[in-house]
């Protein structure tokens, strides 16, 4: 089979196939061998550049097929080479999925050499490449095996969107003055009341949307799943307006006044589970159980403990273990029965994470991952 090549400006003929063949007859000691020169289209060095990758590609597909390390290397120095996504694909007469998997791999030397090791295919390559701020996952994903791989991913992708999901929460309710705490605090905490244990002044529930954001409230973060519209990605949509049949049957219709299940997707959320820090100042008093605790403070009864520090959530908490924490000292309380509501008697301090290390999500409402 004749050696293909191609003339350059100064005359110079570059093979394009068949290097092995062209070394292999000057070591064999032969003076002329069978050539073909095609003519370029090439008018800079990058068209050249780039018509001699694609020209190699095919020839290599048609012989044997590239290594997908090898697919993807030579697809990266086309789009580096200026070549479009949609061009690229046409060239070598694949799909553009393929081509944008290879850019997307080409962006993480790990995963390109678990790509060339043969333990990743493509698509998988560039699955790794997503979490190139995340050297833990990305090991986490070359090792594991084969069965269990779209499995960890999914599984890597769901807490990647929680992690984003809560430290926008976080930022938002810290721009407040909202403090974001990462332990439950214990129900008898008169300086830090739940909702539940709180009243209005003429002895009514106190509800959510009577929360004034602001350095009166805590919040604790809970996540849930729940299902949105897949259009615009964030009208949320009740379980009782789906048609439960059309989940595991998606070739049914709804049902008159119930939505498909192709019609919505699942969104994880964040959301604040309210604490009142100086119920007082918020104009609201406490449930029979509470006034208790504090009639039984104010008494003596209950021994005052030792002031406490308790941790907040730093604004940093971003991509995994590493989340940045303050701590917001709590002074002592007055042994004046009548500072009861204004300066949070001291109850035993429930138990907390200690301040400076890394802490893990804090479990809300059953929703703890």
């Amino acid at each position: 089979m004749p050696i293909t090549a191609v003339r350059d400006d100064d005359g110079r003929i570059m093979v394009r196939d068949g290097q092995r063949r062209t070394l292999a007859s000057q070591k064999a000691g032969l003076d002329t061998v069978p050539v073909y020169v095609l003519p370029s289209a090439a008018a800079t060095f990058r068209e050249f550049e780039v018509e001699r990758i694609v020209q190699q590609i095919v020839c290599n597909d048609q012989k044997a097929d590239l290594t997908d390390a090898q697919r993807a290397r030579g697809i990266q120095t086309m789009l580096d080479a200026g070549v479009s996504v949609a061009k690229v694909a046409k060239l070598i007469s694949t799909k553009k999925a393929v081509v944008v998997a290879a850019e997307t791999a080409a962006k993480s030397t790990e995963a390109m050499e678990a790509l060339a090791d043969g333990q990743l295919t493509l698509e998988q390559a560039a699955a790794v490449a997503e979490f190139s701020d995340d050297p833990e996952t990305i090991a986490a994903l070359i090792d594991a095996p084969a069965n269990r791989f779209e499995h960890l991913l999914s599984q890597k992708r769901k807490q990647r969107e929680a992690d984003a999901a809560y430290a926008v929460v976080v930022a938002e309710l810290q721009a407040q003055g909202v403090t974001v705490l990462e332990d439950q605090p214990n129900w008898r905490d008169l300086g830090c009341v739940g909702l539940r244990y709180l009243t209005t002044a003429d002895g009514g529930e106190v509800t959510e949307d009577m929360v004034v954001p602001g350095p009166l409230w805590a919040a604790m973060l809970c996540e849930d799943t729940v299902y949105v519209d897949a259009t615009d990605g964030t009208t949320r949509v009740d379980d009782d307006d789906l048609d439960y049949e059309t989940r595991w049957h998606r070739d049914r219709e709804a049902e008159d006044g119930l939505r498909h299940y192709d019609s919505v997707v699942e969104k994880t959320v964040v959301e604040p589970d309210w604490y009142c820090l100086d119920y007082a100042a918020a104009g609201f008093g406490l449930a029979v159980s509470l006034r208790n605790v504090a009639a039984s403070v104010g008494r003596g009864d209950s021994k005052p403990g030792p002031p406490w520090r308790y941790k907040r959530v730093g604004a940093s908490r971003g991509a995994g273990p590493a989340r940045a924490a303050a701590t917001a000292s709590r002074g002592e309380a007055s042994s004046d029965p009548s500072s009861v509501a204004s300066t949070s008697p001291q109850v035993p301090a429930p138990s907390r994470s200690s301040a400076g290390g890394p802490a893990a999500r804090p479990a809300c409402l059953g929703f703890a991952r």
